[in-house]
């Protein structure tokens, strides 16, 4: 799944690769791309319906997971999770 916000978004940041994933029976699309401080953000998108039961307010949170800061959103038909940057030693 692709979102249209997140992409346009994207257009000026350098792309490090992309992959699907798996994840409990779903199609997630993972974007990586680095920053201009050359940190490693990770832009993940699946299906909106998988979180269907969840409150609009839970899908908008910012969350910080491993010291690195979260935030999703939906967009149409997807939603959208971005997670935080780390540098190339992979600290946050």
């Amino acid at each position: 799944p692709v979102g249209n916000t997140a992409l346009e978004a994207l257009d000026a940041i350098e792309g490090m690769g992309c992959r699907i994933l798996e994840w409990q029976g779903h199609h997630v699309s993972l974007l990586c791309f680095r920053d201009r401080k050359g940190e490693a953000w990770h832009l993940f998108t699946i299906a909106r319906d998988v979180f269907d039961q969840l409150p609009e307010e839970e899908l908008n949170r910012i969350l910080v997971i491993d010291h690195r800061e979260t935030k999703g959103w939906p967009d149409g038909e997807v939603f959208h999770l971005l997670v935080a940057g780390v540098d190339a030693k992979g600290k946050p």
